[in-house]
């Protein structure tokens, strides 16, 4: 909402978002300090109630009372993937939502932004290195894309350790003492994750192509286009949960360090290149740079299916690990 302010130049979005009100203090120009009187009232105000609703609650309890469930399960949760389903809802729905809308908010700001590109001849350069130099909106779009993929690797990576949650908390064992083998468990929860990483990046992509093509009069055209670019992503994203799947089923104690330093070490690779002058073949190693930066580069299908390989294997590797390791 703050850069959406910036962009459209509509101040009164500004005070939407907490962001927005410190931006008001314009340090070294105004030096204004009351902005930061809303900001101390807010945090009060959440202190205070947190500290209410902690002194009313029972220890170890939420905020509403908790009610039993029915006793037995409905026809559609008595399946490993659709007690996965269950389980990884709520979050799939959160991450979904809020990129659907960012991806929106992006497209609406997209014109905007080409007009400061053409004005501004750092941001040109930085774009026109995505590939971007014919139209300049399409390198900006090529190059969130490349970024928003790497931030919703996040949610697969956390959907896949959804694993070593259950296993740790006892919840597993209830259902492996049944009919229900590791792998079939262990597969509900990775088809999740293949199916919510891909909702996911598919939200971005019609946020994007239905708010910008609306703005261009042609959204038949860009959704399509733009929900393409950001499915082309899939692969590199289920890279990284492949490692994390990887790391569960071998090292399940390293299992929430390994995954997101790999992820952070895709990001300094990017920075080193882009900031460092560094060599660009070092970018090799990560998964994102191998996959064909659309709506700007042309389309390969190579680089696709080999990193589709990578991650099958990874993962059979990973549910091999965990089929002969003991549990807890």
């Amino acid at each position: 909402m703050r850069a959406t302010a910036d962009v459209e130049k509509s101040p009164w979005v500004s005070w939407l978002s907490p962001f927005g009100w410190t931006q008001h203090m314009r340090p070294f120009a105004g030096d204004h300090y009351w902005p930061l009187l809303p900001v101390i009232g807010l945090i009060l105000l959440l202190v205070a109630g947190a500290y209410r609703i902690s002194a009313r609650r029972d220890l170890g309890a939420g905020i509403l009372p908790p009610r039993l469930g029915p006793a037995d399960a409905a026809p559609g949760l008595r399946t490993s993937l659709a007690l996965a389903w269950r389980l990884q809802r709520g979050t799939l729905l959160a991450w979904a939502v809020a990129f659907t809308a960012f991806g929106a908010g992006l497209g609406g700001v997209a014109r905007s932004v080409t007009e400061q590109l053409n004005a501004s001849e750092a941001l040109r350069g930085l774009i026109e290195r995505m590939g971007g130099g014919g139209r300049p909106v399409d390198g900006f779009f090529a190059f969130v894309i490349y970024l928003m993929s790497q931030v919703i690797t996040v949610y697969a990576i956390q959907a896949t350790l959804r694993l070593r949650t259950e296993e740790t908390s006892g919840r597993a064992d209830t259902i492996l003492t049944g009919p229900v083998g590791r792998l079939r468990w262990a597969g509900g929860h990775l088809a999740i994750v293949v199916a919510g990483s891909g909702i996911v990046l598919a939200g971005l992509g019609l946020g994007m192509g239905l708010v910008y093509g609306l703005s261009t009069g042609d959204p038949g055209g860009e959704i399509p286009r733009l929900l393409g670019a950001n499915l082309t992503r899939l692969p590199s994203v289920l890279v990284l949960a492949a490692i994390s799947a990887l790391v569960y089923g071998l090292m399940p104690r390293l299992a929430a360090i390994v995954p997101y330093t790999a992820l952070g070490l895709c990001l300094v690779l990017e920075f080193a290149v882009e900031l460092l002058d560094a060599d660009p073949s070092i970018l090799k190693v990560s998964p994102f740079a191998q996959t064909p930066g659309l709506p700007v580069a042309e389309f390969t299908m190579t680089p696709l299916v080999l990193l589709a390989v990578v991650a099958a294997g990874l993962t059979a590797a990973g549910l091999a690990g965990l089929h002969r390791r003991d549990l807890g």
